[in-house]
């Protein structure tokens, strides 16, 4: 049997068994707040709700980043 271990998305981290969000600001948005990337800490040590969270956390700031461009 083998079992397929799959990579976390790339803006999920790991730091003190607790999962963090981090998202890198577009350049074209940089001036607005002059941080170059955003981190949340998502609270859970699971990787399948900290997939969840992220999956959302990141549609809404990209929303966030596209209302900011128009």
């Amino acid at each position: 049997m083998t079992i397929a271990i799959s990579k976390p998305p790339s803006h999920l981290f790991l730091k003190r068994d607790i999962y963090n969000f981090r998202l890198k600001v577009p350049p074209d948005l940089l001036r607005l707040d002059g941080r170059s990337e955003l981190r949340y800490q998502l609270r859970t040590g699971f990787a399948s709700e900290a997939r969840r969270l992220a999956m959302q956390l990141a549609a809404g700031i990209k929303s966030i980043f596209a209302d900011l461009r128009s």
